[in-house]
């Protein structure tokens, strides 16, 4: 069957609101596949403090807190007199306990708890050789970073649906924006209405926004100045929307007017690498694949060197989570349904700027569904068109 490169468009509904959490049944789903994992690495237990998987378990936003998930079948929500009412009325599906006094206390008690998973990736040293010296019964400790990631990749229906909705809200943005921007006007500006448009449309905005024009095109992750955009320079504009949590993420560059030649075989190149590296995916192929696709094309144009980052991320909670369509990544690495994923290949010249086009994309057994709307065809670029 074909793959449906056709972009998916949403409704946008009321625009801005607070966030909302997902039905208490999506955190309890989440824990049992938590548990399930914990069985199949044979540990007793789970202990939690990022503020990240904190949200992806209990769906509770706080600055401190400590989730500790049994392989029995018991869940324990850790937090301070600061949040402990709101966490009590929230979170009616697990055991909310206020901090104790001392962390010892909260495996005093229990028997046979010995081999712990831990978040060894966010975890400093520091809190690693606290906790052990706090709790002397675990005496295996796990890292759970490679799990928590392969949990977190495949996107459930809810999170499906909220980050397909943040997609849309950056295309929306996008359009609003460019409408309204022109030369003269400096990347700092142009980042003001843009911020404006995702805090309408959204909850803000998914990461600091990428507006860099002309030579600062060539620096990927470039801070806004008060450079102001040239007629016939390239303006490159990265970024996201946020809803209910989940992010979203959007490359355009625009020009002006109709630009150099040079300026046209680049953006051709970096948009057939793009649409070769969308049509490589499909549940089941390996990460390394897509990334090569994207690369092939790249180096057929000359421009191999000029491209020095990833093709791609996915996305969820956080702007960048697994998987990593990336090089050297191993074959064992693979796609599955229900993945999103970023594919946003660039050419980067210093002292002349660059080109990245992204798109956001939903794996399936099918192949690839574009999520993102944003016009990125050639003549679609010249905003004077």
């Amino acid at each position: 069957m074909n793959a449906d490169h056709s972009p998916v468009s949403m409704d946008l509904g009321q625009g801005s609101r607070p966030t909302r959490p997902f039905p208490a049944e999506e955190y309890v789903a989440r824990i049992e596949r938590l548990r399930t994992r914990l069985k199949e690495r044979k540990l007793d237990v789970a202990i939690l403090a990022s503020p990240v998987h904190r949200v992806y378990f209990t769906g509770f936003q706080s600055s401190q807190g400590l989730l500790v998930v049994f392989a029995d079948g018991r869940a324990q929500f850790f937090t301070d007199f600061r949040y402990l009412e709101a966490a009590q009325s929230a979170l009616r599906f697990l055991d909310v306990r206020a901090w104790p006094k001392k962390l010892s206390a909260i495996f005093a008690r229990l028997k046979g708890v010995r081999r712990a998973g831990y978040e060894g990736a966010v975890v400093s040293v520091r809190t690693w050789q606290q906790w052990r010296r706090e709790w002397p019964s675990l005496r295996t400790w796990a890292d759970l970073s490679e799990d928590l990631g392969t949990l977190r990749a495949v996107k459930s229906p809810r999170e499906l649906m909220a980050i397909r909705a943040a997609a849309a809200a950056a295309d929306e943005a996008f359009r609003r924006l460019t409408a309204e921007i022109a030369p003269g006007m400096t990347e700092w500006e142009i980042r003001v209405r843009l911020r404006h448009h995702l805090d309408v449309l959204s909850q803000g905005e998914s990461f600091a926004v990428i507006i860099a024009a002309g030579p600062n095109a060539s620096r990927c992750h470039h801070s806004p100045t008060m450079r102001r955009w040239r007629a016939e320079e390239p303006l490159l504009i990265d970024m996201g929307a946020l809803v209910d949590g989940y992010h979203s993420d959007l490359t355009r560059v625009v020009f002006a007017r109709p630009p150099s030649r040079r300026w046209w075989t680049i953006y051709a190149a970096v948009l057939e690498a793009q649409e070769a590296a969308i049509g490589a995916i499909r549940a089941g192929v390996p990460c390394v694949e897509v990334d090569r696709a994207a690369r092939r094309v790249l180096q057929r144009y000359g421009w191999k060197k000029e491209f020095g980052h990833g093709t791609g991320h996915g996305v969820g909670l956080e702007i960048h989570e697994s998987p990593s369509l990336a090089p050297r990544r191993p074959r064992t690495d693979l796609l599955a349904a229900d993945m999103v994923v970023t594919v946003e290949p660039g050419v980067y010249i210093p002292g002349l700027g660059g080109v990245r086009i992204e798109d956001m994309v939903h794996v399936t057994e099918r192949g690839p569904e574009v999520w993102t709307a944003a016009p990125k065809g050639f003549e679609q670029a010249i905003l004077s068109s």
